[in-house]
């Protein structure tokens, strides 16, 4: 909830998601017996979900979401210090 809240503010917790749900359809897609058409779409919802993420992290930045303690401070303000209760 908290993904989809805009409350999760780290981007590999983003890109896992969408892996998983997009490996879970084509798992459904493929399931119990993969036919040519549904070989087809499945191919076509992962290139899909490969441009998205492609542009996701081409706009973010790859070294600022594949590796965040390699950017300066001021770049990740999501790893500040956690609020006191």
């Amino acid at each position: 909830m908290a993904l989809l809240g805009g409350m999760n503010p780290r981007p590999l917790t983003l890109i896992f998601h969408i892996l998983g749900i997009t490996f879970t359809s084509i798992g459904h897609l493929l399931s119990p017996f993969p036919t040519p058409l549904h070989v087809w779409h499945s191919l076509r919802l992962f290139v899909s979900t490969m441009k998205m993420l492609g542009h996701h992290i081409k706009v973010e930045g790859a070294r600022q979401m594949l590796y965040p303690e390699s950017t300066p401070m001021y770049y990740r303000p999501y790893m500040a210090q956690p609020l006191s209760n």
